[in-house]
């Protein structure tokens, strides 16, 4: 990975970056909560997903894996992304980038034309057609598991310790260069189960990655959908590979009033357009992807999605940034899009005998807001304030 491609420490989240390349300068900003090391398995997945980052800048070779790495080295998460997808194309994010991790990764994917999903503790960033079908698979997989029938309609059921197995969560890893069709049939092995015909899972190498915290359905099923396969559970603990639906979708029965039903149907039916809303008499039969039965579910719950970025506040953040021969001018506007509240005035400085184009040096480690200034502003005599409410550069009163 080129080391001007997207400069975020690995293994040391909330760090503030900020360095000088000798001909090219590419800034990059990952700035949010600092964690010490052994504290950071104490954080749960959904807390580590709604950390508050700003992503400064990325280069013209900052491909979706490089930043996807950097990312997931920092803040300890999987993130993993769709073989169907260029690990290579850039990141035409608009700088700065900010709010809660899921939010940003959910912007990269846009961006590359895909769209971000949660399964186990990952975080995956798939093309449309596999987002479209990999959790609405693991739902009716994991729901068919309960409900076999035999050729004569009756249920048959895999012994409850297989039963177990198969919805025990592990952490699924792969290495480098590992063959996705080798991964299903140890992963089936594991659970005591046999594939039938795994010769359909193409030959192929992945790069490295992890599935944490995740049942054999949604392991088997996040690998085969990437090859638009899906599978069935079949009598004597053997599984068959079969071709995905060109479409799948859950049927539930939900009662909904004719006023709320109207105004369910217009927003869901907009984001799900292949979905279908059927009533008889006081029930709806609705039909569609999980995604649209868990968004139906929360507004018929009343509930809301909260923005939740869990920003932390600028006065308990902590700053570790290595400046070298950077113009003040620079630092300031760096520091501005990272979140702080800077006032400052150019005409101002230039007023005052302070140069906006000035060169300065300093480094700081887990530095809160004033010492972060007095690192910056002490050197070159520049006055600064900080209040409850912002950060003032220039300011006569310190």
């Amino acid at each position: 990975m080129s080391g001007d491609s997207y400069k975020v420490r690995k293994k040391s989240p909330g760090l503030a970056l900020f360095r000088c390349g000798i001909c090219s300068v590419s800034i990059a900003l990952v700035s949010g909560f600092l964690l010490a090391e052994d504290k950071q398995k104490e954080v749960s997945f959904d807390a580590r997903t709604r950390e508050w980052i700003s992503i400064t800048s990325l280069s013209g070779r900052s491909g979706i894996r490089s930043v996807c790495e950097r990312l997931s080295g920092t803040y300890h998460l999987s993130i993993v992304i769709d073989r169907k997808l260029d690990p290579h194309r850039p990141v035409t994010l608009p700088v700065p980038a900010t709010g809660s991790i899921i939010e940003v990764l959910g912007r990269i994917a846009e961006n590359q034309d895909a769209e971000l999903r949660e399964l186990g503790e990952a975080l995956l960033i798939l093309s449309g057609a596999s987002a479209e079908k990999l959790k609405t698979l693991v739902a009716l997989r994991t729901k068919e598991l309960r409900t076999q029938r035999n050729e004569e309609g009756k249920i048959f059921r895999y012994p409850p310790q297989t039963v177990q197995r198969i919805m025990n969560r592990h952490a699924w890893r792969w290495d480098e260069l590992a063959r996705p069709r080798e991964l299903a049939l140890k992963a089936a092995e594991k659970t005591g189960l046999t594939i039938e015909n795994p010769e359909l899972i193409p030959h192929d190498l992945w790069h490295n990655g992890e599935l944490p915290n995740a049942h054999f359905t949604e392991f088997l099923s996040f690998v085969l959908v990437q090859y638009d396969l899906t599978f069935v559970w079949e009598k004597g603990k053997s599984i068959r590979i079969t071709e995905a639906p060109r479409q799948v979708a859950i049927e539930q029965v939900y009662q909904i009033g004719k006023d709320r039903l109207r105004e369910y149907r217009r927003i869901l039916s907009e984001k799900f357009p292949q979905s279908q809303w059927k009533q008889r008499n006081s029930r709806v039969i609705v039909t569609g992807p999980v995604e649209l039965h868990d968004q139906l579910k929360l507004m018929q719950s009343r509930k809301t999605i909260a923005k939740t970025n869990n920003r932390v506040p600028w006065k308990k953040r902590r700053f570790t940034m290595r400046v070298v021969r950077k113009p003040l001018k620079e630092v300031l506007q760096f520091l501005e899009a990272s979140g702080l509240p800077i006032q400052y005035d150019i005409k101002q400085m230039k007023a005052s005998g302070i140069a906006p184009d000035q060169l300065i040096s300093f480094e700081t480690k887990q530095a809160d807001a004033e010492q972060l200034m007095r690192a910056l502003c002490d050197p070159i005599k520049l006055p600064f304030s900080i209040n409850d409410d912002q950060i003032q550069i220039g300011s006569q009163n310190r």
